[in-house]
């Protein structure tokens, strides 16, 4: 005989979920926290979980791309976007997959640090130079701390440096 209480809840369950998703992508780790939050039990939770990435409506490697695409226009670096999805619950792995996914598919929007490091270094050039400053060494100190807090390794952060005319 079918359990017309748990069927209930698994239904009010799944409908809070798909409700969540609606109004914006979700990791499994985050879906799992709202859920638990709202007082479900850990089996209903792991149920509704199943059930939302059976019907790929939670997938972490999807979620880790159009992470990646969003961030990486606000010109975010590689390392800063990883630690982030790290932060949000997906496996290093799953992030790893995400970005070679992108890498190997040309119309991903995927772009190689340099490049946006070099887009944000010559944006930070212009509105200098249009304000009538020097591209002096207090300057280049302040291009330096930006690409550092964007997330770009130190090599990248030198080479847009090394390119900086006086």
């Amino acid at each position: 005989m079918i359990d017309f209480e748990l069927e209930k809840k698994k239904d009010e369950i799944r409908g809070k979920a798909l409700r969540k998703i609606s109004f914006s992508q979700k990791t499994e780790k985050e879906m799992r926290a709202y859920l638990i939050e709202l007082g479900y039990s850990e089996d209903l939770v792991e149920d509704t979980v199943s059930f939302l990435k059976d019907f790929k409506y939670i997938n972490d490697i999807s979620y880790a791309a159009s992470f990646y695409r969003r961030e990486k226009g606000k010109m975010k670096g590689i390392r800063r976007i990883e630690s982030e999805l790290l932060k949000k619950g997906i496996s290093k792995s799953d992030i790893e997959k995400a970005f070679m996914d992108m890498e190997d598919d040309e119309d991903s929007g995927f772009e190689p640090d340099i490049v946006t490091a070099r887009k944000l270094k010559d944006k930070m050039v212009r509105e200098q130079l249009a304000m009538g400053k020097d591209l002096d060494d207090r300057f280049k100190s302040r291009v330096m701390r930006r690409l550092m807090s964007k997330g770009y390794d130190t090599g990248t952060c030198y080479r847009m440096l090394g390119e900086i005319k006086k």
